[in-house]
């Protein structure tokens, strides 16, 4: 019994310890290194060697460690990108309301840096799997509601529009991105969501005549895909020809305003 006690207590002393190393790692502010990992190995190991623990349990305990560093890294990734994106916003607002930049060339500094240094940068991490799709997504969406939001603002202030009038605007807009957000989730294969977002690009370019026009042809190969039994093409065309639908109702909508 004695015996059963001491052995307890001794590999209760030894998990401690595991743990101790395991928070040292896990709590800085920094990224672990990699002789952090080998000293936390090292003290598994011998608490293997010395029957103190088993081999699983120490496979688990190195898994969690190792997990959490990627989530750290992962999290710090996202916030430098970031604290990159409001640094650069915030200097090209100061320049225009200092007179260094004029509206437009605010605007185009700014489209100029997603295109030329935040798309790629982007990119780049989601590659080698820094980032994840979902927060790049969130990202750009986030992104493009703050550009609508500062183009509103700026307009209240030009006295282009009444705030009543920049709120409506902005509630339709919330409207739009919702309509989008559900065609996408239709969408759950990446390719389908790339080539849903190509084509509400191409429907923001056409005239209202040629976006009717292109509907009009939609149709006709809705009902051909639809004859052939090829379901992956009517469930593409269906949402094309409700995209292009809703946003023909919401140029009339703006024309009666």
């Amino acid at each position: 019994m004695a015996c059963a006690l001491k052995q307890s207590l001794v590999t209760q002393r030894v998990l401690l310890a595991c743990l101790g190393l395991l928070a040292a790692v896990l709590l800085p502010v920094g990224p672990a290194s990699a002789q952090d990992y080998e000293a936390v190995e090292r003290k598994l190991g011998e608490a293997v060697a010395e029957g103190h623990l088993t081999l699983k349990q120490a496979a688990i305990m190195m898994e969690a460690l190792r997990e959490s560093g990627d989530d750290d890294k992962e999290h710090e990734v996202e916030e430098r990108i970031e604290r990159w994106i409001d640094e650069t916003g915030e200097r090209i607002r100061l320049a225009v309301e200092e007179g260094g930049l004029t509206e437009q060339e605010g605007w185009d500094k700014w489209f100029a840096f997603k295109e030329k240094e935040l798309m790629p940068k982007l990119e780049g991490v989601l590659k080698e799997g820094l980032v994840t799709e979902e927060w790049v997504a969130a990202l750009k969406r986030g992104l493009k509601e703050a550009e609508v939001g500062e183009r509103l603002k700026a307009a209240v202030r030009r006295g282009d529009m009444t705030e009543e009038e920049a709120w409506a605007k902005w509630e339709a807009m919330q409207e739009q991105w919702e309509q989008q957000r559900q065609w996408k989730s239709q969408a759950a294969e990446p390719w389908l969501e790339e080539s849903l977002e190509r084509f509400e690009r191409e429907i923001a370019d056409r005239t209202p005549d040629e976006n009717h026009r292109e509907m009009e042809a939609l149709v006709r190969f809705l009902d051909q895909a639809k004859r052939a039994g090829n379901e992956d093409r009517v469930k593409i065309l269906s949402i094309e020809i409700k995209m292009i639908k809703e946003a023909l109702e919401k140029a009339s909508r703006d024309k009666q305003d």
